[in-house]
């Protein structure tokens, strides 16, 4: 990790509030070893992590929850992360959150992930200080919109790691 890049607490963009609500994380991919492993980065770093298993999903979790941020898989069934992507891109309730592609398919499909609205682009696998810098940056560029009280319906509840 570059010396000027640093780690901060996920409380607050850069770290400046650290009475400030964790940062929640939407993690979208269709491979459940993929989002144990973001969940475990994530939430031991102290970000709220939601999880999808598709696009769909995807969109009905970011309207639900206006996460501060998504992790995006571009390819998943039902609906994948391009379209997702241009979905809450287009969408004036969502197209402020920040949205990284994070995929296996290398750096091939970069450009069309930033022509679908992707806001940062990594390829699997990406080292966690990366990624969890990649989220930071993003949120702090965005700017943290304020977020309604997060609800946890069943099909939308908190991975593990958000409770303990």
């Amino acid at each position: 990790m570059p010396p000027a890049l640093k780690v901060r607490d996920a409380r607050a963009p850069g770290g400046a509030d650290p009475a400030a609500p964790p940062l929640v994380v939407l993690v979208v991919d269709d491979q459940q070893e993929n989002c144990a492993l973001y969940r475990e980065i994530l939430g031991g770093a102290g970000f709220v992590v939601f999880e999808a298993h598709n696009g769909g999903d995807a969109l009905r979790c970011a309207l639900a929850e206006t996460p501060d941020a998504i992790v995006m898989d571009l390819a998943m069934p039902v609906v994948d992360g391009y379209t997702a992507t241009r979905l809450l891109k287009g969408d004036a309730r969502t197209r402020h959150i920040p949205v990284i592609a994070v995929t296996a398919s290398g750096f091939d499909c970069h450009q069309d992930a930033i022509d679908a609205g992707c806001d940062a682009f990594l390829v699997k696998p990406c080292l966690p200080e990366d990624l969890e810098a990649v989220l930071r940056s993003s949120v702090f560029v965005h700017g943290r919109k304020p977020r309604r009280k997060t609800r946890h319906p069943p099909a939308l509840a908190p991975t593990p790691s958000d409770t303990e």
